[in-house]
């Protein structure tokens, strides 16, 4: 079941990005990510000193999508890890908090819709 209203095959989550492979220090910045059939994008603005990211990973580049659970002493999140090829055939990943600002089980159906998604995208794609 879509959630508001989108189309089965697309999905767009507010994440924390926590890390990469780009170089990037792990800095826990508030940004966005979608996956649909153009593939994945991140988008997080510039802030507190912090360039701004935006990466956009065709479909067909994708290796995985994971989804797992990170838990904490006071917490538990859920995480969406995409490990892609980039331009150059050199694996890549990036790894996001999603963040749902409800409860942890709406948290973890955002996070099984996102491996859903993938899952439909890419029987899709051949």
């Amino acid at each position: 079941m879509p959630l508001f209203g989108k189309s089965p095959l697309a999905i767009t989550s507010k994440i924390i990005f926590h890390a990469s492979t780009l170089g990037l220090p792990e800095r826990q910045q508030l940004g966005k990510a979608s996956l649909s059939a153009d593939g994945f994008t991140l988008a997080i603005p510039a802030a507190k000193g912090n360039d701004a990211i935006r990466i956009k990973v065709p479909l067909s580049r994708i290796s995985n999508l994971r989804a797992f659970q990170k838990k904490t002493y006071s917490s538990i999140f859920y995480i969406i890890q995409v490990d892609y090829l980039n331009d150059k055939n050199k694996a890549c990943m990036v790894s996001c908090e999603i963040r749902v600002f409800l409860r942890r089980g709406q948290a973890l159906a955002t996070v099984r819709q996102w491996k859903e998604i993938y899952g439909r995208l890419v029987s899709q794609q051949g």
